[in-house]
């Protein structure tokens, strides 16, 4: 009883959805078989579908019963398949019969929804190569019975729904066809690319991503095939789009993130997750940190470049600042630089001047003029720099990083707290504040992820975007609650249309949740702008 009230129910939906959409009814059940050794399960389907005692009005196409002599039956085939769901019934003979090749080759080649059947007894001599990448259903037909049916046409209902409903999701977001976007409502394929018509620049598909082994083989064909720079995007990264834009992680260890109950580990597990959801999402990561062993920087570089390398992009932009220049060593410097290599850019900002830094042949390359060879030659560069005033010069550099990203996430945040070793800041007020600040006030989104603490907290507070206290704490800088007070004071920029999502965000400490809303936040915003 239940399997047949859900039967109904998908089946209602589908044709609902249809009706919507404007789409021919009737889709056939297209029962794909080898008569050798499956016409029997085929014909009781096809019996059980078609008896008076099946309420539910689906069709079937069945070659032995659809086709008359004298038919084309390739063309037959063809338009019945391009207009339904293929159930195949997989049975041992089935991967060796031309016709059943057909079919199911033809179903792929139509994008079609396409459910196997597996009523296997005893060895297959040859498995079809592109019979797989699809929802198999192991059954058991028993003589006379019908119990087995209804599941199984569940299964066929329901992956013609996600299909319809996948179909939809992307040609909303998508408007007027592409020839060159690949739309699989599976995950794509060596079989989908070569029987495309043009290399594609970009295949959408649904979730999960694929696996690395597959996504490199996939990423091997399209260099092949001359598009080694298209993109394979899952629903979830597609519908979340941020390509081509530059988003500004502002980070630093919290120190009160113990009395949240928040260990270290979290933090930083929300911050690779919250890099990878914008990674995927098409843009560019900024990052202004140092180039400490251990830091931020180099957590989010070595994941990012794990992950991408094999993809030929570069989702990372690393912002050196004066006062972080005179921190480092010049081994320190050209080291990081040969490790990041193909992954990550890497720009010194001076006298608001963006300069882009990279290895050559045992030097470093700064801007278009400077060469550096060795720690001397680092250290009389940086004396030409002596001059400038390291406050001055880091409020300087987020002003140009400001005007240069397109979005801002913070998370955690130095607090100025003088009995804290190490979470001193520089500048007028503190780094992650000032961040948020500038690009708040510049009409450019901000994401502050209040639950792991920090001045993203105490910022989030400031602009309402959380009710709450603030975490006990010992003596600060002066600067800060004057920081807080301009916070407060700019709140009205944010757009009503994000608020509610924004408050809630900054309550969440859920991972994936997080990551997920921060890009969503973010296309929202610069939608409403």
């Amino acid at each position: 009883m239940e399997t047949h009230l859900l039967l109904h129910s998908v089946f209602k939906i589908r044709h609902h959805l249809k009706g919507l959409l404007n789409q021919k009814e009737g889709e056939p059940l297209f029962v794909s078989h080898a008569k050798l050794d499956g016409d029997d399960t085929a014909t009781a389907i096809v019996d059980f579908v078609n008896s008076r005692n099946n309420d539910v009005p689906l069709r079937t196409f069945y070659d032995a019963k659809e086709l008359s002599p004298g038919d084309d039956f390739a063309e037959e085939f063809k338009e019945a398949i391009n207009s339904g769901t293929l159930l195949a019934i997989v049975s041992d003979a089935y991967d060796s019969r031309p016709w059943c090749v057909f079919e199911l080759t033809e179903a792929k080649r139509a994008k079609r929804p396409i459910v196997l059947a597996d009523v296997g007894r005893v060895r297959i001599s040859r498995t079809y190569p592109y019979g797989a990448n699809v929802p198999k259903v192991k059954i058991n037909p028993v003589t006379g019975e019908t119990a087995w049916i209804e599941p199984l046409l569940v299964e066929c209902l329901s992956e013609g729904l996600r299909c319809d409903l996948f179909n939809l999701e992307v040609s909303g977001r998508l408007g007027k066809p592409d020839d060159d976007v690949l739309v699989l409502p599976r995950p794509p394929e060596l079989f989908d690319l070569i029987d495309s018509s043009l290399p594609p620049s970009r295949a959408i598909y649904p979730d999960p991503p694929l696996s690395k082994l597959e996504a490199e083989l996939i990423d091997k064909a399209l260099k092949r095939l001359g598009n080694g720079a298209a993109k394979l995007q899952t629903l979830s990264d597609f519908m979340s789009n941020l390509e081509n834009l530059r988003i500004q992680i502002s980070l630093s260890s919290p120190p009160d993130h113990l009395k949240l109950a928040i260990p270290s580990r979290e933090i930083d597990r929300a911050m690779l997750a919250v890099c990878m959801a914008v990674v995927r999402a098409g843009a560019t990561i900024v990052y202004g940190g140092d180039l400490r062993p251990g830091g931020f920087t180099f957590k989010i570089f070595r994941h990012l470049a794990r992950a991408y390398a094999a993809s030929g992009s570069v989702p990372f932009e690393h912002i050196i600042s004066y006062p972080s220049l005179e921190r480092m060593t010049y081994d320190l410097l050209a080291d990081a630089l040969k490790e990041r290599r193909g992954t990550c850019r890497t720009f010194v900002c001076v006298e608001e001047n963006l300069l882009s830094v990279r290895p050559g042949d045992d030097i470093v390359v700064i801007g278009d003029a400077v060469e550096l060879y060795d720690q001397e030659s680092f250290s009389r560069w940086l004396e030409g720099l002596r001059h400038l005033d390291p406050p001055e010069e880091s409020s300087a550099a987020r002003e140009v990083v400001a005007n240069y990203i397109h979005a801002c996430i913070s998370i955690g945040g130095k607090m100025g707290r003088l009995d804290v070793a190490g979470d001193q800041y520089i500048g007028k007020m503190p780094g992650l504040i000032e961040e948020a600040l500038l690009a708040l006030n510049k009409g450019k989104p901000i994401v502050p992820l209040a639950a792991y603490g920090g001045a993203a907290r105490d910022l989030a507070i400031s602009l309402q975007l959380l009710d709450g206290k603030r975490v006990p704490r010992g003596e600060q800088s002066q600067s800060y609650d004057i920081a807080l007070a301009e916070a407060a004071a700019s709140k009205d920029r944010i757009p009503s249309s994000v608020l509610a999502k924004l408050q809630a965000i900054a309550r969440d400490d859920r991972t994936e949740i997080v990551a997920r809303d921060t890009v969503e936040i973010i296309q929202m915003w610069r939608q409403a702008a």
